[in-house]
């Protein structure tokens, strides 16, 4: 069976998840083909779709990609109303499309398929509704899927090849997202807080499985804690700012957590509190330098950050194991990348290989751009 996992707006972190998850849980994939409407995998029908998409950060939506065409003409509008009448419970039949990146700069008659579409379904005897997709992208968004119960169908074209037609069988669920998210006791938005979104992707990038160890040596207020947490990996993190363990603290209670290993401590000497234990992965951000006043960013700074990252990962090395990984988010300011190369430079000399490529996440308008990173330990 073939799925499309379609992505959110950090497609490159998202692919690298989605194949770091599947490749760390042993998940068999018989073809797989990245396009810019994300990744399709042909998949065994009886795995547990929902519990992998569950687990994904950066995956917004799944499709089974229902059937092909030639053209987007009278048996495409035949086939889609018999899907959506096949797929709606009860009698009233709320449908949408969602047009793929793949076809956004193509003319599609979208009211006539949505008037056509409409008296099929009439005379099968539903009532209809027909949701319209707002914004440029052409998307409906997982909020207006799930709250208006839409039969969603995506259409888009394989390059150079056939139009296809998805029917999306899964969406993002916004509302734990946005409970982690705005509903912890303790959360600090005005310093540029770790998005749980992208936490839960750093986790699932370092290969994360459940039972394993994680460590964050600049734990913060605990988000990639959290997110581990939620994978069923155990759990230890420290910070400089002894606040910022109160913080954590106070987070991983009202989740229920209650055995993580906390230490005030600087993450250069982190490892003398954890000589008896072994970590499966450090995942972490640290001080990303100010994001609120460009000017402070001057020569000087940079290299205290630089060394800062170089010093801490030297550390990590003299207990982390062999084969295991270190995911970091390293800065850099209005797409300048020094800082992130000279600590890729770096790694060699520091014990560790650097893993394939830079994985950049930014909101638009970000002066100040988080660029994850993920080193093996050699």
């Amino acid at each position: 069976m073939t799925y499309l996992f379609v992505f959110g707006n950090a497609p490159k972190l998202s692919l690298a998840e989605l194949s770091s998850y599947l490749s760390s849980h042993k998940i068999k994939k018989d073809a797989e083909l990245h396009t810019v409407d994300g990744l399709f995998l042909e998949l065994d029908s009886e795995i547990n779709l929902s519990e992998i998409a569950d687990n994904l950060g950066g995956t917004v939506k799944v499709a089974i990609v229902e059937q092909e065409f030639e053209r987007l003409d009278e048996p495409f509008v035949d086939f889609s109303t018999e899907l959506i009448s096949q797929n709606t419970s009860g009698k009233k039949a709320v449908f949408g499309f969602s047009i793929s990146h793949s076809l956004q700069k193509t003319s599609l008659p979208v009211a006539k398929w949505n008037k056509d579409i409409k008296e099929s379904l009439v005379e099968k005897g539903f009532s209809t509704r027909f949701i319209l997709a707002n914004g440029r992208d052409g998307q409906l968004s997982s909020v207006v899927i799930k709250k208006q119960n839409v039969t969603e169908l995506i259409l888009g074209k394989h390059q150079g090849g056939k139009f296809f037609v998805g029917r999306t069988i899964w969406v993002q669920d916004f509302e734990e997202w946005g409970r982690r998210d705005y509903g912890r006791p303790e959360a600090q938005g005005h310093i540029g807080m770790l998005p749980p979104k992208v936490a839960r992707m750093m986790v699932n990038l370092a290969g994360t499985v459940p039972g394993q160890t994680v460590l964050d040596p600049f734990c913060g207020v605990g988000t990639i804690l959290m997110e581990a947490s939620v994978l069923g990996a155990q759990v230890c993190g420290s910070d400089i700012d002894k606040e910022q363990v109160a913080r954590t603290k106070a987070n991983l209670e009202w989740m229920k957590i209650n055995d993580c290993e906390l230490h005030t401590v600087d993450a250069r000497d982190v490892g003398k509190f954890f000589v008896d234990k072994q970590f499966d992965a450090i995942v972490t951000e640290p001080d990303l330098g100010p994001n609120d006043n460009v000017g402070n960013w001057r020569g000087e700074l940079k290299q205290k950050l630089i060394h800062l990252y170089i010093d801490s990962l030297t550390h990590w090395k003299t207990f982390l194991p062999e084969g295991q990984s270190v995911v970091i988010a390293l800065p850099s300011l209005n797409e300048d990348l020094t800082i992130v190369r000279a600590v890729i430079d770096k790694a060699g000399a520091m014990g560790y290989s650097f893993h394939e490529e830079i994985y950049p996440y930014f909101r638009p308008g970000a002066t100040v751009q988080r660029n994850i990173c993920k080193f093996v330990r050699i």
